[in-house]
Order: structure tokens, then sequence, then C-alpha cells
């Protein structure tokens, strides 16, 4: 006997429940199953025949997953860092809590293997999958991209009133490295630098490129090869900021030329220079 599909059973599941008036699910049903292509929860969902709560309960019933409203949980940075972002949107899943090597992960579609190996691939771990309506965890991935991305404005604003404002210097001129020192090491200076390199690393970028330009230090990330302008910063904390990049990298703020300390051949092994 061939085994009925995802749809066939969600739709079968659907009809049974009793949720809404039984003319209404059928048409429902019927509208449903003459389309070739579209997800059959979307549709549902959309139809508005039941509501969603009544929905993902019919979905965690039939396929055997317990449910969770999206909407009740608090993303967790550190969480969301373990997936790139890109993998996030394309599977529309949010990793939740980690316990070891399980990972908890809000899934619309839990049936999907290629969604569930990436993910095990990407953060080596095994996947642990509890259901949420896709729509819903849609909303809140891109609630959480759009407010960490303004958090760089937000920081800028801040830097306003807490950062004495940095002279941009002429490669020629003199560098005093106590002022640079204690400069980068501000805190909106030290969240700008935090939040440059974790979008980079939620958007799964290979590189992070820090461009000073005539009016701004425009931030650049290499994405699958491609680059990618992202957002531009005040051409006063230029200096800060390249200072407190080179201190996290251990690296010495006082070479204006060449990131990268000298060696004999002039370059470190497996390392690019790059002038600012």
């Amino acid at each position: 006997m061939q085994e009925k599909s995802l749809k066939n059973r969600i739709l079968e599941a659907l009809q049974k429940s009793g949720l809404a008036d039984a003319n209404r699910i059928k048409s429902v049903v019927n509208e449903i199953q003459k389309r070739e292509e579209g997800d059959v929860i979307d549709m549902i969902s959309e139809s508005g025949v039941v509501s969603d709560i009544d929905l993902l309960m019919l979905l965690s019933q039939e396929l055997g997953i317990p449910p969770i409203d999206i909407s009740r949980v608090n993303l967790d940075t550190e969480m969301m860092n373990l997936i790139p972002e890109k993998l996030a949107r394309r599977y529309i899943v949010v990793p939740i809590s980690k316990v070891g090597d399980k990972l908890t992960l809000i899934i619309s579609d839990p049936t999907d293997i290629f969604a569930i190996d990436d993910i095990k691939t990407v953060t080596g771990c095994d996947v642990v999958p509890v259901l949420g309506m896709r729509r819903n965890i849609r909303d809140a991935i891109r609630s959480f991209y759009e407010s960490t991305e303004e958090d760089i404005y937000n920081i800028v604003g801040e830097e306003s009133e807490e950062v004495t404002d940095v002279e941009v210097l002429d490669r020629s001129a003199a560098f005093d490295l106590m002022a640079m020192t204690k400069e980068s090491a501000a805190a909106p200076i030290v969240k700008m630098v935090d939040i440059i390199i974790g979008e980079a690393v939620k958007k799964g970028a290979s590189d992070i490129h820090i461009e000073p330009q005539k009016g701004a230090l425009h931030i650049r990330y290499r994405v699958d090869g491609q680059l990618h302008s992202m957002f531009d910063l005040p051409k006063d904390n230029q200096n800060a900021i390249i200072a407190r990049v080179k201190i996290m990298s251990n690296l010495d703020i006082a070479e204006n030329f060449h990131p990268f300390p000298s060696s004999p051949a002039g370059h470190v092994p497996g390392s690019r220079s790059a002038g600012y």
C-alpha cells in the first residue's frame, strides 16, 4: 500500500478535525488539492478556515512533534549566531536552545531532511525539532535581523554623547597612541565593532571589508563570493574602529600602512595585507 503524502495526511486530518464547518473545510481542501504548487500549511493558514493555533495543534498531533508559540520566545543572539542568516531564512528555522550536542530548533516542516542535514552540518549538533507556524517563524526572523541591524545606528547616536569626536588623521599626521587606545576602548566603539562582527557571522560572511571613504567608513561583507554593502559609519570614528579591530587581532595600531607586523619576508604566512 502506497504511503500517503504529507499533504494528503494533513488535509485528511483537517477534514476529521471538526474545527470548522464541514462544508467550508471540504471546499478549502478541494481547492488545495487542485493546486500543484504551494505549501499546504501556508495554504490552510491563508484560507482562514481554522486559526493558526488550532492548525499548529493539528499538525503537532499528526506529526508527533511538540508545538511552540514563537511569539512567546525571546530569541537569543548567541543561539541565532549558531546558524547563518541565509540558512535561517532559507529553511525558515530558529534555534532556541542548546544542551550538549542537542540543538532545539523551531521549524515549520520537520520532514524537510535537507534543512535538518544542513543545520546538523553547520552546527555539528543533533537537531531536536519543535513545531512552529511558518509565517510566525518568518516574522520572528525578519524582526530579529532588522532590529540588530538598527542597533548600529542607535549606537552611533549614543556615540555623539559618550565619545569625544576623533579627528581623522592623515597618514603623515602625528598618531597619539594613548588617545587612540583609550578611544578604541570606549563603549560605543566596542559595541560598533561587536555588531559589525556579529552581523557578519549571522550572514555567513567570509570577509569583512572596512573601507575608509571620503565622507564615511563603509562596511561590506563577502557572502558566497560576492561583496555586499551593509552600512556606513561616521568618518569621525574611523581611526578608533580600525584601532579596535587591530587591538582585537593583536596587531600594531601604530602601523598605518600594513595591519600585519613585519616578518623576515615582509609578510605573515597565510595572511593578506591591506592598507588603511
